[in-house]
C-alpha cells in the first residue's frame, strides 16, 4: 500500500512463508511466532490497538478478546467453520467475521490482504471471505 496506513493485523500462529509475504503488503503483521498458542491474556493484550485479527481453529476468540480488540474491523480464521469465534460478540461491536472461512491454499490465492486493503478478493475457486467489503 502506499500513501496510506496500513492497518495492525494480529496473527495468533505461523503460517506459509507465501501467505505472510502477500499479507505484509498491505498490512502490518504482529506474529505469534511460537509453536505454543498465545495465553487468553496474552490475546487480550496484543489484540488492542489492531483493526485485524486472525486466527487458527484452535484459538478461541471469545467475548473478551474481541472487547479487548478496541480498533478491531475484522476476525478471521483459517479453518473451515467458525465455531472458535464468538459471532454475536462480534456483531454486536461492528467487528466483521467472514461465515465462509477458508483453508491456507485458498487464503494466498485470493489475497489474505484483500479485506485490510478495503478491496474484494479475486475468485478462484474459493469464496473469498470478504467480497465487495468496504469500510
Amino acid at each position: 500500500m502506499t500513501g496510506a496506513t496500513k492497518p495492525s493485523v494480529l496473527v495468533t500462529r505461523r503460517m506459509p512463508s507465501a501467505v505472510l509475504a502477500q499479507l505484509e503488503v498491505v498490512c502490518d503483521i504482529d506474529l505469534h511466532d511460537h509453536s505454543d498458542a498465545l495465553s487468553h491474556d496474552a490475546l487480550c493484550a496484543r489484540v488492542g490497538g489492531k483493526q485485524g485479527l486472525i486466527c487458527m481453529f484452535n484459538d478461541r476468540i471469545e467475548e473478551s478478546a474481541i472487547a479487548a480488540g478496541d480498533q478491531l474491523k475484522v476476525v478471521a480464521t483459517v479453518a473451515v467453520g467458525f465455531d472458535n469465534i464468538d459471532v454475536a460478540a462480534a456483531a454486536s461491536r461492528g467487528v466483521v467475521v467472514p461465515l465462509r472461512a477458508l483453508g491456507v491454499g485458498c487464503w494466498g490465492r485470493v489475497g489474505l490482504g484483500a479485506p485490510f486493503a478495503g478491496t474484494p478478493g479475486r475468485r478462484v475457486g474459493c469464496a473469498p471471505p470478504f467480497a465487495g467489503a468496504r469500510w
